[in-house]
């Protein structure tokens, strides 16, 4: 089978796709701004018979103390299969209280999330955000283990991206 080329033009209609289709997964890698850090992980919902998988995205720079959050909760209910999967985003902006004292962990506020999601963390030293108690400590109970969110690593190709 020849190929075609059209007089002035150097490429074939197979490159012309290959390297579109390059621009396009270019484009699908850019991240919108500095990410402070990404984190993931599975919540119970209420009634215990499903579970949600949690990513967030806290956008700024090391160090920053406040700034925006991208937060996607996907639902799913093994008894149905994953017929009945629904996936859930929000954003709104996120604050970082320092800690109080010695022996105090910073706590991560995600402001303006449903009553359904966990808004209070606790930032603790290995980069694990576990639920915060009233009293604005680690919740270190075994279901708060399980529901902690762990660092994505920052060479995961997906990070930053909700």
């Amino acid at each position: 089978m020849a190929r075609h080329r059209r007089p002035g033009f150097p490429w074939s209609e197979r490159s012309v796709q290959v390297f579109g289709l390059a621009l396009a997964l270019a484009g699908c890698a850019e991240q919108n701004g500095p990410i402070f850090g990404e984190w993931q992980g599975r919540q119970p919902l209420a009634g215990g018979n499903s579970s949600t998988f949690i990513t967030l995205v806290l956008h700024g720079n090391a160090g920053d103390s406040q700034g925006g959050y991208d937060i996607q909760a996907i639902d799913t209910q093994p008894v149905f299969g994953d017929m009945n999967e629904r996936q859930l985003t929000w954003s709104d902006r996120w604050t970082l209280s320092p800690s109080a004292g010695p022996g105090s962990v910073p706590l991560l506020v995600l402001h303006n999330l449903p009553s359904s999601q966990i808004s209070r963390y606790v930032l603790l030293s290995n980069g694990v955000l576990l639920p915060a108690t009233p009293q604005n400590h680690p919740d270190t109970s075994a279901e708060s283990r399980i529901e902690g969110l762990r660092p994505v690593p920052k060479s995961s190709f997906s990070y930053g991206r909700v």
